[in-house]
């Protein structure tokens, strides 16, 4: 993999290393570096990748950090570059930003804080849970230092979001203390719909999960209302957002046709090329929700996730193409065809790891489900 860093600084740094040493294009090359690569890196005409920097840095005995030492961009640099490079993996733009954020030694707080929020926002859409969690811990302490009640408020909810899909009671446990924070620092300062309606959404979707959202149980109803009042003063994606965990909400309350309405609306509230991302996952949300009905909608299943397929092979984002796995094969098991399902399950492989805990669960029954059924075919 490319390593995505300054090509014109690394390629002087590694030149003043060779050159120090005394030594020539061809001494420094070796198996699976050439002379031409090694003079396109040093000219800043090609980007280092992982084995090529591993290797020089063990012919120039230097580590690899302190070869890319230089290279390195400011932080200020590397949050524009990382901002506007749609069109690299995220896991690749967010190893970047970690290493300038491991790197900076100006102590810009309010800047730092800046990046820790896209770099939790890259884990997110690569699927990097683990990642994700340290660094939005770290970044509520720094919130909470520098005093940014935005961040402080927008950290606390995303983690309990992320902690409400991780089996285990003490992570549930810590996401209602975390969702509640959030909530209570946003009603004690003047905060925008959005951050608002962030924190409403935390500790909605926290207590859903938790079944402490019962129908007509009061605090659930004036979230929800609340919510909906929000979202007609949002931009179309986090309008999106909003509608979408209101419908979630609403099934969890037994409501199922007051959710799939509100989904439409979710759906209805942007375009793929507004948000193809967010578009992207309020389809797959529409599968799996159509799904959980009773009876579940077969038909409205299979068409989201037909309108869904282009996107996700556009995005390239291997956690969303193994919901999409995940939901086909759920689809084909409720349609009795069997074989598929378990073709489309296999399919999916190792990604299945990529999946939230929860998810994962429901594809380990869909799975056994499915095994049940091929042997009762056999033996009936």
């Amino acid at each position: 993999m490319e390593l995505l860093i300054g090509r014109t600084r690394f390629g002087h740094r590694l030149r003043r290393l060779r050159q120090e040493r005394g030594w020539t294009l061809h001494r420094l090359a070796g198996p699976g570096l050439s002379v031409s690569q090694l003079s396109r890196l040093e000219n800043g005409t090609r980007n280092p990748t992982e084995p090529a920097v591993r290797y020089l840095a063990g012919r120039l005995g230097v580590t690899m950090e302190e070869l890319l030492m230089e290279s390195q961009p400011a932080l200020h640099h590397a949050l524009g570059i990382v901002a506007a490079a749609d069109h690299l993996p995220p896991d690749e733009r967010a190893a970047y930003l970690k290493a300038a954020l491991d790197a900076d030694s100006a102590g810009d707080t309010i800047l730092a804080c800046q990046a820790l929020w896209l770099l939790a926002g890259l884990y997110k859409v690569a699927g990097s849970r683990p990642e994700q969690a340290e660094t939005l811990r770290a970044l509520i302490k720094l919130a909470d230092q520098a005093g940014e009640v935005d961040l402080r408020i927008r950290s606390r909810a995303q983690l309990a979001r992320l902690l409400r899909e991780t089996a285990g009671t003490d992570a549930m446990a810590e996401a209602m203390i975390l969702a509640d924070a959030s909530l209570e620092i946003a009603h004690n300062f003047p905060v925008q719909p959005q951050v608002e309606s962030e924190a409403l959404m935390a500790t909605l979707s926290v207590n859903a999960e938790a079944g402490k959202l019962l129908e007509n149980q009061p605090g659930g109803d004036e979230q929800i209302h609340r919510l909906l009042h929000l979202a007609d003063q949002l931009p179309a994606g986090p309008r999106a957002q909003t509608l979408w965990t209101v419908a979630a909400a609403q099934l969890y309350q037994g409501h199922d046709d007051l959710a799939l309405t509100t989904l439409e609306l979710a759906l209805g509230s942007i375009t793929s090329a507004e948000d193809l991302l967010m578009w992207t996952r309020l389809r797959l949300a529409a599968v799996r929700l159509c799904l959980a009905v009773a009876p579940p909608l077969l038909d409205q299943a299979a068409e989201h996730l037909l309108r869904a397929e282009p996107a996700i092979e556009l995005l390239g984002i291997r956690v969303h193409a193994a919901e999409h796995g995940t939901a086909r094969a759920r689809l084909a098991f409720l349609r009795g065809q069997f074989a598929d399902a378990q073709e489309i399950a296999t399919a999916i492989g190792d990604d299945v790891q990529l999946l939230a805990p929860r998810d994962r669960a429901r594809h380990d029954e869909t799975t056994a489900q499915i095994q049940q059924a091929l042997r009762a075919a056999i033996t009936g």
